[in-house]
């Protein structure tokens, strides 16, 4: 981020974002859950009602690809049809009054 100053010297801030640190936090925390997961898979008796169920890892495929598709068809699907149109929010500020 670049600002002004009254001489018309530009001062920069490099500080870095709290929330990269913290994204790069839980990305590292999720990784490490999913390993354990995946660890504790081998060591865990299942009753399974299909086959693939018995494969290692198996639930924690299924559920990541599961949360990817729920947050794609709320990004895409579901957005849209809540949110206003940018075309109408814009310069309207009434409900602000």
């Amino acid at each position: 981020m670049t600002i002004e100053l009254k001489s018309g010297q530009m001062a920069s801030s490099t500080k870095p974002s709290a929330v990269s640190g913290v994204s790069g936090r839980l990305a590292k925390g999720m990784l490490i859950c999913a390993v354990v997961s995946v660890l504790l898979d081998f060591m865990v008796h299942k009753h399974a009602f299909f086959p693939w169920e018995n494969w290692p890892g198996f639930y924690i495929f299924f559920g990541s690809i599961t949360v990817g598709i729920m947050v794609m068809a709320a990004r895409y699907i579901l957005r849209p049809l809540i949110c206003k149109p940018d075309a109408e929010t814009e310069g309207d500020n009434s409900r602000w009054r």
